[in-house]
């Protein structure tokens, strides 16, 4: 979709295709209106912005995260004596393609041979927010966990963070909670 000067372009995709979403460049949103679209789309804003890359904490050399809420890794020379490979060899560095866990993003981290799993939002808040502090967790602005851009990123007590989920509506309550075994009528029966 091409934009004229000024003009913002919109576009709903559904969830599934909402982390490729964002990964092209688009800005997920809940609604333009304030009301909720349903869990199967969501509207979509084309990002201006230019992307910007910083080096994550810990993996200077290895690993950046962008504004957009995209990890790469770096091109670097990988050497493993000992090894059938062929080493020293280069490795081409690349954007690395997210895992989900629990809903949110994961990306798996090799350095000096160990595989680490970890969370694209915190990556991000560590490379532009800084470290993170104690008591506090990474917490979404929008309440939509693949939107792990840097603006949409913040650190936060548990108890914010959940005050937030009320507010967005992602904190099942009652028979919402997928959890639950009962529905409301059932439970006034009960009563």
């Amino acid at each position: 979709m091409k934009a004229r000067a000024g003009e913002k372009v919109f576009k709903f995709v559904k969830w599934p295709d909402l982390a490729a979403a964002t990964r092209d460049g688009w800005i997920p949103h809940r609604s333009l209106d304030g009301t909720h679209h349903g869990a199967w789309s969501v509207l979509c804003e084309k990002d201006t912005v230019e992307e910007e890359w910083r080096a994550i904490p810990g993996y200077e050399g290895w690993y950046e995260a962008s504004s957009y809420g995209r990890v790469r890794s770096l091109d670097r020379v990988v050497d493993k004596p000992g090894s059938v490979r062929g080493y020293p060899r280069s490795v081409k560095g690349k954007i690395l393609k997210p895992g989900l866990c629990n809903g949110y993003s994961t990306v798996s981290l090799t350095k000096a041979g160990a595989n680490n799993n970890k969370y694209v939002s915190n990556l991000v808040a560590a490379a532009f927010l800084g470290p993170k502090p104690e008591g506090h967790e990474v917490a979404h602005w929008d309440g939509l966990p693949p939107n792990n851009r840097a603006a949409n990123l913040r650190y936060a007590t548990h108890t914010e963070n959940m005050a937030d989920k009320k507010r967005h509506g992602t904190c099942g309550v009652g028979e919402d909670c997928k959890n639950s075994i009962l529905n409301e009528t059932q439970v006034r029966v009960i009563r």
